[in-house]
């Protein structure tokens, strides 16, 4: 559980689609934190940045062989 608990994404929202990831007072999304018992953290100051994904892992170990 730790480990899945440490997986982090994060992203950029078009300033246009935010109200619909929100919704009406944060219904939305706290629906989503609800309902996949998540942690959502939102911020306007940081940069989004790429995280690697297990996927990306894999294709990286297959060129060294």
């Amino acid at each position: 559980d730790k480990q899945a608990r440490s997986h982090e994404i994060r992203f950029t929202i078009k300033p246009q689609y935010r109200s619909l990831l929100f919704g009406f007072r944060g219904k939305t999304i706290s629906g989503l934190r609800q309902k996949h018992d998540v942690r959502i953290d939102v911020s306007n100051n940081q940069p989004a940045i790429a995280v690697p994904t297990s996927a990306d892992n894999d294709d990286e170990n297959n060129k060294e062989e």
